[in-house]
């Protein structure tokens, strides 16, 4: 496989886009000004950034904790299974 790194600092260079992706939400959750919609609370990270944001002010919206909570299993269910998957092969396991 061409995408498997052949050193840790090459497996970094492939982590830093992601990592990119991740801290963008991030950043943004804590914007003031935005409110936890049910819509925006299935955007992972933005979603807990807002929710943690809206605690710490005394603002919280249970609705929008629930959409919240049950994204986020989703997500990590998905991730879950996807990573389950990949493991299994042992072409990832012992790069055969």
């Amino acid at each position: 496989m061409s995408w498997v790194p052949k050193s840790y600092k090459e497996g970094q260079s492939y982590l830093t886009p992601i990592v990119m992706l991740a801290a963008f939400p991030a950043v943004v959750g804590v914007l003031p000004g935005l409110e936890l919609t049910p819509a925006l609370a299935l955007i992972p990270i933005f979603n807990v950034c807002q929710i943690i944001k809206e605690i710490f002010l005394g603002e919280f919206s249970r609705v929008a904790y629930a959409v919240a909570f049950v994204a986020n299993l989703a997500y990590a269910a998905i991730g879950y299974f996807v990573a389950t998957g990949i493991f299994k092969s042992e072409s990832v396991l012992f790069r055969v």
